[in-house]
């Protein structure tokens, strides 16, 4: 401070001392509170900075874990679909089967067919032999 304010401090005695107190310990408290707020705002930042890394690192995880749960969903989406199609062509091999099983027992149902009438024409010309060797047979009598 001047000197004319010392002076003039001291001019109102001990009112002026205590008033002269009274801003040197504002001042050095308002020094003091800067000093503290400044300190304080330090430690938001370093808690600021600590809190992204660890947002960080938790997304960095968090990412590796979901990639790696769609790598595995993509694996087994396309293991699904390999034996699906084994499958489909399992199906299509038994149909194949199964419609050649069927033509051959259609085919065997024909022959069987085929077969029991020339065994009826041959039973039917046997018995018309016989007639025919019947009625010979009575001729010469």
């Amino acid at each position: 401070m001047e000197p004319t304010v010392f002076n003039m401090l001291f001019e109102y005695g001990s009112l002026g001392i205590f008033a002269g107190f009274l801003v040197w310990q504002h001042l050095s408290m308002q020094k003091r509170i800067d000093s503290l707020i400044e300190k304080f705002q330090d430690q938001l930042d370093k808690i600021q900075k600590t809190s992204q890394e660890n947002e960080e690192k938790l997304r960095t995880r968090y990412d590796a874990v979901i990639s790696t749960y769609q790598e595995e969903k993509t694996i087994l989406k396309a293991d699904v679909v390999a034996k699906m199609e084994a499958l489909q062509t399992k199906v299509n091999d038994i149909k194949v089967v199964v419609d050649s099983n069927d033509l051959l027992v259609r085919d065997a149902l024909l022959i069987t067919q085929r077969s029991n009438e020339i065994l009826k024409a041959m039973e039917d010309e046997k018995r018309i032999k016989d007639i025919a060797r019947k009625m010979h047979s009575e001729e010469k009598e």
